[in-house]
């Protein structure tokens, strides 16, 4: 397009982005271009420098670029930023320097309301515009819904639109599109080793292969392992189960809920509310709340609060069994600390007891025969001697009688703990052999040592707190 007057032509290209000026002769003024510029609707990106240029160099005749539109920029994409990362760590430096490699903080746990996710909005950029002055191209940054990276367990926060949070306790997971979710466990598709290191979360666990041994595996629910359990620690607040048993180790075993294996060997510290073992338990030491149940039990030593039902207890080569049944583990020992406090508080009455006697006497002594003769002798203070033995005996007499109270105290509190003894109902019921090696204590009876072999008996107490054993009809 073109527009001449009689010095000054200005032309502007079809698509708007630039524009050309040509001075004919001497005369014009670079306000006259821009008027001229002006005129023709020119009106953004104009290079005055160039108009001034132009004229200083009195380059007449000749079409010269005074203005140019200005480039566009393009705008930014919405994008998600994860606030959990999902990396795992090459493990955790201990206080010696050395590095723990099962630490890999492989499970990310989180709490309501965690952040997981925060949408970076899309930004608009700065369009091109033309030399008229109106936009010729824009290019806006792209958007998505953020509802497509929101899984199960995961919603978009109440007072921040962009972010999501986590709804509930449980396991931060993401997926391969980048969706986002909360999961109620957290599932390991083989062996928990190297890859995966140690666990501890406030959700579920399941293993699908082998707990390797020096791993430790924690949850606020329950643990479910398809392999065997080496030597690796387990904790479970709910229920703990193994498929193909718990093998020799000293670490810890528990679980709040009941424990079920096909088999425990050798374990040193075994602790649940209960515990079914569809095989052996071989030479381990259990602390049992309920009931434990089992084919076989040979060797080590097990504290079970109420009741224990097997078919063999104990081995034919009488290897040593000790079973103890009828308080909660924890009461048992309360029990027989207490008792043991009784025997020291015994014993130190008797002590007492000697000395308030030898002061006693001693007063005594020196009130008859020798009180007159000090007082000849004008020795006054003799008299402060007696009153001092005899304020000693005094003293003892007092500490006997406060040992005496806490004697009667710890008396009272035993009593309370051997009553529940009968609502415990401590019973060992064997459905085939118990062998000789075996030891049972129940309640806080006196052990009954097993001499020879019994088949199909069930121990209980008789009505004088004595054990006693009964056919197992």
């Amino acid at each position: 397009m073109g527009n001449s007057t009689e010095q000054i032509d200005v032309t502007i290209s079809a698509d708007k982005r630039t524009a050309w000026v040509s001075v004919k002769g001497p005369g014009s003024s670079a306000e006259q271009v821009r008027a001229a510029l002006q005129d023709e609707g020119v009106t953004h990106g104009v290079m005055r420098k160039r108009v001034e240029d132009l004229l200083a160099r009195k380059d007449f005749g000749r079409y010269v670029v005074v203005a140019r539109s200005t480039p566009i920029e393009r705008g930014v994409d919405a994008r998600i930023e994860y606030l959990i990362s999902d990396e795992k760590s090459t493990g955790k430096e201990l206080e010696n320097g050395s590095i723990d490699f099962r630490s890999i903080d492989f499970v990310k746990s989180v709490e309501p309301g965690t952040p997981l996710i925060r949408k970076i909005t899309r930004t608009d950029g700065v369009p091109e515009i033309g030399v008229t002055g109106k936009a010729l191209h824009w290019e806006r940054g792209k958007d998505f819904d953020l509802h497509a990276f929101i899984g199960k367990g995961a919603v978009l926060d109440e007072d921040d639109p962009n972010t999501v949070v986590a709804e509930k306790e449980g396991i931060f997971h993401r997926g391969h599109l980048g969706r986002v979710s909360v999961e109620d466990s957290i599932l390991i598709q083989g062996d928990l080793d190297f890859e995966v290191g140690n666990i501890d979360t406030p959700s579920a666990v399941i293993i699908g292969g082998d707990l390797r041994g020096g791993f430790t595996v924690s949850s606020g629910r329950h643990i479910t392992i398809n392999g065997v359990v080496e030597n690796a620690e387990v904790r479970a607040d709910g229920d703990l189960t193994v498929y193909g048993g718990i093998a020799k180790g000293g670490r810890l075993i528990e679980a709040g809920g009941e424990i079920k294996a096909k088999y425990i060997y050798d374990r040193a510290h075994v602790a649940a509310d209960s515990v079914n073992v569809t095989e052996r338990i071989g030479h381990s030491n259990f602390k049992v709340a309920g009931e434990v149940k089992a084919k076989e039990i040979v060797g080590g030593k097990l504290i079970v609060g109420r009741r224990l039902e097997v078919f063999n207890l104990g081995s034919s080569n009488n290897a040593l069994t000790e079973v103890e049944v009828g308080l909660d583990p924890d009461i048992r020992e309360k029990v027989i600390r207490l008792m043991a406090d009784l025997d020291v508080r015994k014993r130190v009455i008797q002590a007492l007891e000697k000395q308030r006697q030898t002061a006693e006497k001693k007063a005594l002594a020196l009130s008859k025969k020798f009180r007159t003769i000090l007082i000849e002798k004008r020795e006054l203070f003799s008299s402060e001697v007696v009153m001092k033995i005899g304020t000693e005996a005094k003293k003892t007499a007092v500490r006997v009688k406060e040992y005496e109270d806490q004697i009667a105290q710890i008396n009272e509190e035993i009593a309370s703990l051997q009553q529940d003894i009968g609502e415990y109902n401590p019973v060992i019921s064997v459905r085939d052999t118990v062998f000789p090696g075996v030891t049972i204590a129940l309640g806080v009876s006196d052990p009954f040592p097993v001499k020879k072999p019994f088949r199909n008996v069930i121990f209980r107490l008789d009505d004088h707190g004595e054990v006693e054993m009964v056919p197992n009809r």
